[in-house]
């Protein structure tokens, strides 16, 4: 009974222990935030740099999850599935 009314006066030591590491959780979730937007904006900036470097060259670019292409890439690929379609042959684009 004692153990309870003190609990209830004073809080449970895992709780006032939670409590001094508030401010640390709160610097790391605003760190968190402005590392994102800069990543963001890191990520719309190699993509502008990306498309003007290819612009309409005939050449594909795949970074992470992201493919850039030049002029025909959309026709090449189209055709390739009609061809595959039509002979039960398909043809794998690949780079290692």
């Amino acid at each position: 009974m004692l153990q309870n009314f003190l609990t209830k006066v004073f809080g449970k030591k895992e709780d006032r222990d939670a409590k001094q590491f508030v401010p640390q959780v709160d610097e790391i979730n605003r760190l968190e935030t402005k590392i994102n937007q800069f990543n963001m904006a890191l990520s719309r900036f190699k993509h502008n740099e990306v498309e003007k470097f290819i612009k309409d060259d005939s050449v594909s670019l795949i970074l992470g999850d992201n493919i850039f292409f030049g002029h025909g890439l959309v026709e090449m690929l189209s055709n390739s599935i009609k061809i595959g379609l039509a002979t039960g042959r398909f043809s794998r684009f690949t780079f290692e």
